[in-house]
């Protein structure tokens, strides 16, 4: 199932369209959020909706577009959706676009929010993760921004890179240092310790990216190095990115198929786990229900 608001409204979903000579459609001017809505205790729970909106608002700040979707309008337009996935969660996308123009200005900012039934379901396997230069860099849409551009770039990427082999796409600086995987968070696991990329200038704050932090944070005996990490750390390292809809995936790269030390993936496993955990207290202590974690997970 899923459905489709336009500026408010409740709409059609072949209905919801833009005009071919919008800036969305030849720019990809926009910016957007995406977040689960987990069914819990008869109701619906949007997990860190002031945290996205709060980042929504910074996008559109940094890409200088004005923001008609504030935290009271999510909210409203959030709760309209839960009437019809009842028993069910569901991930929604607020975005922000550019009808015309090119300054963002009041009258020619609208909004939307795609909404539809989501999978969940947890993949513990190691996966396969493929290199590339990040276009972002040196160009006009600012990397630390969650924008309609940015992803256009990775969806680009995406299709150069052409590997079915593999489910990760890693991206880099023009320098060669790692930035983020597909939108996601991104850390590296070696024999050092723990190298977690920073989010000044180079990649997206995700907020699964602080959770993931805050979780390998617990571990006694891990050292956390938060540099710039070039991509040559990356073969023979164990890959972590998380993200909203995907969680935490273990991933090495495919380049020259290096083995993972058992006890890194062991780790991986554990912050895995973990993360899961820290998700269901989170849920639980805001709303106070008294869900079990097998039914979470579920």
């Amino acid at each position: 199932m899923r459905l489709i608001y336009v500026d408010g409204q409740l709409v059609d979903w072949e209905s919801a369209t833009a005009h071919f000579w919008s800036e969305v459609a030849i720019r990809g001017v926009s910016a957007f959020e995406g977040l689960i809505c987990p069914w819990i205790d008869d109701l619906h729970h949007p997990v860190s909706l002031s945290q996205h909106a709060r980042r929504l608002d910074r996008s559109c700040s940094l890409i200088g577009i004005g923001n008609p979707m504030k935290r009271v309008d999510l909210l409203t337009l959030l709760t309209d959706a839960s009437k019809h996935f009842r028993g069910r969660s569901f991930y929604a996308r607020p975005t922000v676009f550019v009808k015309s123009g090119r300054n963002g200005s009041s009258s020619d900012v609208g909004h939307f929010m795609g909404v539809f039934d989501v999978d969940t379901a947890y993949r513990p396997d190691v996966q396969l993760a493929a290199l590339a230069p990040h276009p972002r860099h040196g160009g006009v849409i600012p990397p630390d921004a969650k924008t309609g551009g940015s992803y256009l770039d990775f969806r680009v990427l995406d299709e150069r890179l052409g590997r079915d082999d593999c489910t990760v796409n890693l991206y880099t600086d023009r320098d060669g240092y790692l930035t983020e995987a597909d939108g996601s968070g991104l850390l590296l696991v070696d024999e050092d310790g723990v190298w977690a990329p920073p989010t000044s200038g180079r990649a997206l704050d995700s907020i699964s990216r602080r959770i993931l932090l805050d979780v390998i944070g617990r571990e006694p005996d891990v050292v956390i190095h938060h540099q710039h990490t070039h991509r040559a750390q990356a073969h023979g390292a164990l890959l972590l990115t998380a993200g909203t809809l995907s969680g935490v995936r273990l991933a090495r790269l495919a380049e020259g198929r290096a083995e993972i030390e058992a006890g890194h993936i062991e780790f991986g496993r554990r912050v895995q786990a973990e993360y899961r955990r820290t998700l269901f207290e989170q849920v639980t202590a805001r709303y106070h229900t008294t869900l079990s974690e097998q039914e979470f997970n579920v």
